[in-house]
């Protein structure tokens, strides 16, 4: 093999890990991560006086009279009407949820997810992404539901305006 293919096989294998490596972030992201603590939006104000000591407040001054009339009428934002989702409709809950055209492909992604294998689980995302036989779905898509399989937990649909289906879990879905 020649000095170039080595180069081009390294760029490769460089750009397939680091894609896989964004997916894991995408599906692994924020499970588990209760390590982040909130801070409060508003802090209480300091006393910026000793207690017991008594000073004067400022006088507050009377606001100038305005030209301007004292109601002002704003119009509320338009939203758009939400799309009609039919009688099968659904919509995707949370965006970290992937599919497979086969229910034996998905189980196994499944698998190694519960396994915590990443590495395999990426690659056979990757893999299953590449030749179509896998997807991730957005949060708030519409899909319909084609069939189901309540005893397994999984589910399948298929996106609006597409004719392919993939298997997922139940929980992917809200009406």
């Amino acid at each position: 093999m020649s000095k170039k293919n080595w180069i081009i096989l390294l760029i490769v294998v460089t750009a397939g890990l680091l894609i896989i490596c964004c997916i894991l972030a995408i599906i692994f992201g924020s499970f588990g991560d209760k390590t982040r603590t909130e801070k409060p939006a508003v802090e209480a104000p300091k006393p910026d006086k000793e207690p017991g000591v008594r000073t004067e407040e400022p006088a507050v001054e009377a606001p100038e009279p305005d030209t301007e009339p004292a109601l002002k009428t704003e119009k509320p934002p338009v939203e758009a009407p939400e799309p009609d989702l039919g009688p099968r409709g659904e919509r995707i809950n949370g965006d970290k949820w992937i599919g497979c055209v086969t229910k034996e492909e998905y189980k196994r992604l499944i698998g190694y997810a519960v396994d915590k294998d990443e590495k395999a689980f990426g690659e056979a995302l990757l893999f299953g992404l590449a030749n179509g036989t896998c997807t991730i779905f957005k949060d708030g898509e519409i899909v319909y539901l084609e069939d189901t399989a309540f005893f397994s937990g999984l589910i399948q649909v298929r996106r609006k305006g597409e004719h392919v289906k993939y298997w997922t879990a139940i929980e992917a879905v809200s009406r």
